[in-house]
């Protein structure tokens, strides 16, 4: 069985995908957000933090390639590696010491097609009955961070079109896009 790799923008549905895929496949989620914040509690002096998530990713890109291929390729069990630090650059351009892409079934979500007020209206609900990093944000930091991650979406999007990953729009229907992800991701992880 092969491995998965969800990638996307934050609050684009990457762990209730996970849960589901979780569900359907048995196998373990490895969520990236907490080796994220392991490491700022651990190790605050390799510089991984929430406020640069951009320079995050670059930081994390090296340990990520390390640990999916022992974990997946290495070990011979597959799992579910979700969160906004696995990106198509990643798993695009790695050699042979990195196959990545023969044992894994990449795929990412974002919301490109979504206005900044409905996305905002979106986080404002699910922060209500989630804990959120956005519960406490004013309407201008909440619109500042819409705007940022709706173009860093439509990049994504972008990105995947070029080199060949699947991308899954969760802007309008929300769970019939996961719905279709879930489906995709199923019928690739059990193919040989």
């Amino acid at each position: 069985m092969k491995s998965v790799i969800i990638g996307g923008v934050t609050r684009s549905g990457k762990s209730i995908l996970a849960g589901r895929i979780r569900e359907k496949t048995n196998l373990n989620v490895i969520p990236v957000d907490a080796i994220v914040v392991s490491l700022m509690a651990a190790f605050p002096e390799v510089g991984v933090n929430w406020s640069d998530v951009d320079a995050s990713r670059q930081k994390l890109q090296p340990f990520l390639r390390v640990l999916i291929c022992k974990l997946s390729l290495r070990s011979g069990y597959s799992y579910v590696y979700e969160g906004d630090h696995l990106t198509p650059e990643l798993l695009s351009g790695l050699g042979p010491d990195y196959p990545i892409l023969e044992t894994t079934v990449p795929l990412f979500l974002g919301y490109d097609s979504i206005s900044v007020q409905d996305k905002m209206q979106h986080l404002r609900d699910f922060s209500a009955s989630h804990l959120c990093y956005t519960k406490n944000m004013s309407d201008a930091e909440l619109i500042k961070t819409c705007e940022k991650q709706i173009a860093d979406s439509v990049l994504l999007k972008r990105r995947c079109l070029e080199l060949g990953f699947a991308y899954f729009d969760t802007s309008v229907d929300f769970n019939g896009a996961i719905d279709r992800a879930c489906e995709f991701v199923c019928r690739q992880v059990t193919a040989h």
